[in-house]
């Protein structure tokens, strides 16, 4: 039936598909509900056209969506107590570093020691500079991570608040989530104004698949 409906009116001047739907557009309709925004220029089509739009764009992002290996809540758990215990131990080896340090206990079999621990768990040092700056880099990506996992904890367990409408925690849950996918990829931000719904499906499926290799790495 919206297939019909879209066939016999001209949609030039509405956001066709993902790939020229941004999410700023996606967003702004889930928030307001107001599907004029689909109008690129011009005057708006009748309601039941903006609709049929709406359902087709809908349709394909899910269709994209899917095209990846979908990662469950138990996915994302895992990655974050593999980030917790990743942390956990570089900040212990960090500890133990720092007071050998402070008490010039710190031979070269304990440097060596260390080293190779954090090499394990990732985290390089560089033995051509200065220890002290070489640490303070390895704290600054642990901060990072722990941001990281802050993000993950608020995507997995979202505070529930009656106030807050539906479409209003839908919204929120979605910015988290691109936060998260920003953190997890080590990427700028996404800038929602430009980036379009395909481009978000395939963001997406690289977030699975780092996730899932770093969860099969682990183990």
């Amino acid at each position: 039936m919206n297939k019909n409906v879209l066939s016999s009116v001209n949609t030039r001047n509405l956001y066709q598909d993902c790939s020229d739907t941004t999410i700023d557009v996606w967003l702004s309709i889930m928030r307001t509900g107001d599907l004029k925004h689909l109008v690129k220029y011009g005057k708006a089509p009748k309601q039941e056209v903006l609709v049929a739009q709406m359902e087709k764009i809908n349709t394909e992002l899910n269709t994209l969506r899917k095209q990846g290996d979908a990662l469950t809540n138990y996915d994302k758990v895992q990655y974050k107590r593999q980030l917790e215990l990743r942390v956990l131990m570089c900040f212990q080896i960090y500890d133990m570093m720092t007071k050998r340090l402070q008490f010039g206990l710190l031979s070269a079999e304990h440097l060596e020691k260390y080293v190779a621990r954090f090499k394990k768990l990732g985290f390089r040092i560089n033995r051509e500079k200065p220890l002290h700056e070489e640490l303070e880099i390895i704290v600054a990506e642990l901060q990072a991570l722990q941001t990281t996992i802050r993000v993950l904890h608020i995507e997995l367990y979202p505070d529930s608040d009656e106030e807050v409408t539906d479409e209003e925690k839908q919204i929120f849950q979605f910015h988290t989530m691109l936060l998260s996918f920003e953190r997890i990829l080590n990427i700028g931000t996404i800038d929602t104004s430009r980036t379009t719904l395909m481009r978000f499906a395939v963001i997406e499926q690289q977030v699975e698949m780092t996730i899932r290799q770093r969860n099969t790495n682990h183990n």
